[in-house]
């Protein structure tokens, strides 16, 4: 996990450590939404906490807004509105998928069922928010995974920001 985490600093993106097998986090994370940990500090986190999980913190101090594609048809329903994850870094997560965007505007916060039917939901996490990244394990056992890598994120689609 460690690796992953540091990688994660490398690109730039503000990393917490969230419980093992969990989504909440292992430290008071507010702070690291305007001043994203060092090497050092993610280092001592993952020494006191070997099996935690890896949060990336959205919105501006990561340049990141994450779209999180929850149920069965959740691309599904994505796709409905004539959006589409094409051509950006796509995790398979827990039960949906995330797909990374590159944004630097604070304007996009967190919105949880920004679209939904009876089987799943698309939420947004922007400014405020943070997501599980790999290769972090869902409570099922399910390990997180990169299906597009985060070297292919894009910027978030002007249709998206409208």
């Amino acid at each position: 996990m460690i690796n992953s985490a540091l990688e994660y600093c490398t690109q730039g993106w503000s990393v917490i450590p969230l419980k093992p097998r969990g989504k909440r986090p292992l430290v008071e994370w507010e702070s690291y939404q305007g001043i994203a940990a060092g090497e050092d500090e993610i280092r001592e986190w993952w020494d006191k906490w070997p099996d935690a999980n890896i949060g990336v913190i959205t919105g501006s101090v990561s340049g990141l807004v994450v779209i999180d594609l929850d149920g069965d048809g959740g691309a599904q329903l994505f796709e409905q509105y004539g959006l589409t994850m094409q051509r950006t870094g796509v995790v398979q997560t827990g039960k949906g998928y995330h797909g990374y965007y590159a944004y630097f505007d604070t304007d996009i916060g967190n919105r949880a069922r920004w679209l939904s039917n009876s089987s799943c939901s698309v939420d947004v996490r922007g400014e405020g928010g943070y997501v599980v990244a790999p290769p972090s394990i869902h409570e099922s056992g399910r390990v997180y995974q990169w299906v597009r890598p985060s070297a292919q994120i894009v910027a978030l689609p002007q249709q998206l920001i409208a």
